[in-house]
């Protein structure tokens, strides 16, 4: 609902809700080995579950996306953190630009509403996806899942 009352560009390209997803490192296409190197990496992380808090629908008209803006808070940065140490020890390159918590909503979007929210969305795992072009839109697979710890949220 909060993405329909953000986006008033009929032609824009909403992301499906199976596909909705915080990227928080992205390494684009890699080797095999360096796949298993990442995989290895992300194994070791240790880390309990937390809420991310969304707290803005914005119209990005640069890059012609509506998403839902993250808070930063201390248990998403310490994973992030912890995963940019492990690939780096792994020797597996990732884009290094500063993480900007937020979920895409939409892409090729020419005009949007910007509206305030309050979200909370239990991480309760981390994913390594692969993307997968389609015609209408990007799908991912997932090549491996670790939970977060469990501990009060």
């Amino acid at each position: 609902q909060l993405a329909e009352s953000c986006i008033t560009d009929a032609n824009a390209a909403r992301v499906r809700l199976e596909s909705l997803h915080m990227t928080l490192l992205f390494i684009g296409e890699r080797s095999v080995s360096e796949i298993e190197r990442a995989r290895d990496a992300a194994r070791s992380v240790t880390r309990s579950q937390f809420k991310l808090r969304l707290k803005r629908c914005e119209f990005r008209a640069r890059q012609a996306m509506v998403w839902l803006r993250g808070e930063r808070s201390a248990a998403l940065t310490g994973l992030v953190d912890d995963l940019r140490a492990g690939l780096q020890k792994a020797e597996v390159a990732f884009d290094s630009k500063p993480f900007l918590p937020h979920v895409t909503l939409a892409r090729k979007v020419s005009s949007a509403t910007e509206a305030g929210c309050d979200l909370n969305w239990p991480a309760r795992e981390f994913t390594l996806l692969r993307s997968v072009p389609n015609p209408g839109g990007s799908r991912y697979e997932a090549i491996e899942r670790w939970p977060l710890n469990i501990e009060t949220v």
